[in-house]
């Protein structure tokens, strides 16, 4: 999958693209709001993703997620509602809209069901995002980053889950576990 990822993105450089222009015109995004509206789902994978930013004028990223229904048999959340997504990293973009960091939340940041970092990793080759248009080149995007990146984002697990210990699922300090540059 790697091919398939240089290949969208040779691709979206020639049209003078980055992956978050393939969301639309990103005048007036407005902090903490999803984009697009009602976030990007397959309703067949059960896989999620959208785009966010914290603060006017920032950089933002995308939060990527896999819904009970698309995950492999026999997942069971540590905790958080048993119909909640997985959370299975963020990918922190920059000023032009490209990768530059893979992150992961504390479970309070996105309302996620916590599981352990081995069964993200077995989450993580089940992500997939056939959508229609208009974002259909963004689901191939996103698809084709979890399968090439799939090592740093299974290392992301097993680093959120060492970095939050045997508590604070819910401690509102801890936001960001786990952070690996892409550069």
């Amino acid at each position: 999958m790697t091919g398939a990822l240089t290949v969208l993105e040779d691709s979206l450089r020639r049209d003078g693209l980055s992956p978050l222009d393939l969301l639309g015109d990103g005048a007036g995004v407005v902090p903490f709001a999803h984009y697009p509206d009602g976030d990007l789902y397959d309703r067949v994978t059960r896989s999620q993703a959208y785009f966010h930013v914290h603060a006017a004028g920032m950089a933002g990223h995308f939060h990527l997620f896999l819904r009970p229904g698309g995950m492999p048999p026999g997942m069971v959340a540590l905790a958080g509602p048993t119909d909640a997504p997985a959370h299975l990293g963020a990918i922190a973009l920059d000023d032009q809209g490209w990768p530059v960091a893979v992150f992961a939340t504390n479970r309070w940041v996105t309302g996620e069901a916590w599981y352990g970092g081995a069964d993200i990793i077995r989450m993580l080759p089940c992500f997939r995002l056939d959508l229609p248009a208009p974002f259909a080149r963004l689901g191939q995007w996103l698809t084709a980053f979890v399968a090439t990146h799939g090592d740093v984002l299974a290392r992301l697990a097993l680093l959120r889950e060492r970095e939050l210990g045997d508590g604070g699922m819910d401690d509102e300090s801890l936001e960001v576990l786990a952070r690996l540059s892409l550069l």
